[in-house]
């Protein structure tokens, strides 16, 4: 072991024990290292030979891409790391799906998606619509779903559609099944968040067959403390307030067990 070694080996010894002095000869170096009998030289010496890497808390890159048409929450998820897509009120176009599932945005290998499920892929805000159906029947769900809750505002243009036109209106905008099923293929993971009740959520995925894509959904019940003033804990689990989309963030990496720094993720 030569004498370097030996001189940090002991600079460690006395700093636990509150020594700073340091011997300046081999002699005493020696003389402290022989006191310390709960290691031998080849462990020591491992302990000061291993790699940096192994004491340094290395932050990986951020693999989230965010897509929301909510310019705050956009610059928030900027904030926090992760790569973006803005889009207006109307959507999705034809040229972000595409520049999607050509990978032209973000690597698939290396990324998880979470997306804004009102408007973002669906031609209507069903906010208002939104109610607590876990105890609903799924035929009677689906037949409300038909004749009220898919048309959203546009009751107006219901009334122009002819009976076949009506059935074959979908709530989701052109292409998104076929992208949330390419970025599935890929194994991205997909997040849906929304600050309507979980289980409508789920039971609308469902009808249009888009539930299997998805790897987990985030309303306010999930996750707690909405972007609102609460009377009460349980208030804080209640569905239909406006996402706190920081806590959103939180919940999604708590699911995927890779918390950030909390000054990254402020809860209030």
């Amino acid at each position: 072991m030569d004498y370097e070694l030996k001189r940090k080996m002991v600079e460690r010894y006395r700093k636990k024990n509150g020594e700073n002095k340091i011997e300046k000869n081999i002699e005493g170096t020696e003389a402290v290292i022989d006191t310390i009998t709960e290691h031998s030289d080849s462990t020591l010496e491992n302990d000061y030979n291993d790699s940096p890497q192994e004491h340094i808390n290395v932050e990986p890159t951020t693999p989230y891409f965010y897509i929301d048409y909510d310019a705050d929450a956009i610059q928030h998820a900027k904030n926090t790391g992760y790569k973006t897509l803005g889009v207006d009120k109307d959507g999705l176009t034809k040229k972000n799906i595409n520049d999607i599932i050509t990978g032209k945005l973000f690597k698939f290998s290396d990324t998880h998606i979470i997306i804004n499920l009102w408007r973002v892929l669906t031609k209507s805000n069903l906010t208002a619509q939104s109610y607590n159906c876990t105890y609903v029947d799924s035929k009677k769900f689906k037949s409300n779903l038909e004749t009220n809750i898919k048309w959203g505002s546009k009751t107006e243009l219901k009334k122009k559609m002819t009976r076949e036109e009506r059935e074959e209106y979908s709530l989701f905008r052109y292409g998104v099944s076929e992208m949330l099923k390419k970025l599935y293929e890929k194994n991205v993971k997909i997040f849906i968040i929304s600050n309507s009740h979980y289980s409508f959520v789920v039971n609308i995925l469902k009808h249009y067959k888009l539930y299997k894509y998805i790897e987990n959904i985030f309303t306010p019940s999930k996750c707690g403390l909405p972007h609102c003033k609460i009377s009460s804990v349980v208030e804080s689990f209640k569905d239909g307030h406006k996402i706190n989309k920081n806590r959103m963030f939180v919940c999604i990496e708590r699911y995927m067990g890779r918390l950030k720094q909390q000054s990254r993720f402020p809860l209030y």
